[in-house]
């Protein structure tokens, strides 16, 4: 399967992800944690393209003049969180259209699909993130049988968070699918 990035293209192929290491003298808890890695960092790398593209776009609607871009980023969006940086996107692209009047007629904001793709594919990113590993003995001989890799969020009370192969695959899809897309609005 080959996926594309906003400036190249890579072939996805889950023989990388899942044996990018070798594995000969790992103990199975060993390769499913070094696995897990693997699936965490490409998740990460491709979560930094889709936030540096809305930066991007902030910045470039805030100023035209180029070194003032570079000030702004310096200064204002990389102290920002990415939820503010999300919320910053979506009030630009609402201020581009006649929002308010729309919005009262009922009409649905424009690209009401893209922003809620972002928060919804930063949930699984967090999971990625911010979760522990389940390396119990049972996740071991799932990871050996299926390739599946798991993860707690321990919020309250320990909730699983399972990724198969296609569901990261997918995953990685809809996160450079919502890099094209802001990096496509950014054109216009």
């Amino acid at each position: 399967m080959m996926i594309v990035l906003p400036f190249f293209t890579i072939n996805c192929n889950f023989y990388y992800f899942y044996k990018a290491i070798p594995t000969n003298h790992m103990t199975e808890k060993e390769e499913l944690t070094a696995t897990s890695r693997s699936l965490r960092g490409t998740v990460i790398d491709e979560w930094i393209y889709l936030e540096k593209a809305i930066e991007r776009f902030i910045v470039n609607h805030l100023s035209s003049d180029k070194n003032k871009r570079y000030e702004i980023m310096g200064i204002l969006t990389d102290r920002l969180s990415f939820e503010s940086k999300r919320q910053a996107f979506k009030s630009i692209l609402d201020g581009d259209d006649d929002i308010e009047s729309d919005h009262k007629k009922g009409k649905k904001r424009p690209h009401a699909e893209l922003i809620e793709e972002i928060r919804k594919v930063n949930i699984d990113r967090n999971n990625f993130a911010h979760y522990y590993l389940d390396n119990s003995a049972d996740a071991v001989i799932l990871f050996k049988q299926t390739g599946e890799v798991s993860f707690f969020e321990m919020r309250d009370k320990p909730i699983k968070k399972t990724y198969t192969k296609e569901k990261f695959l997918d995953l990685i899809n809809r996160i450079q699918a919502c890099t094209h897309a802001i990096v496509k609005t950014a054109v216009k």
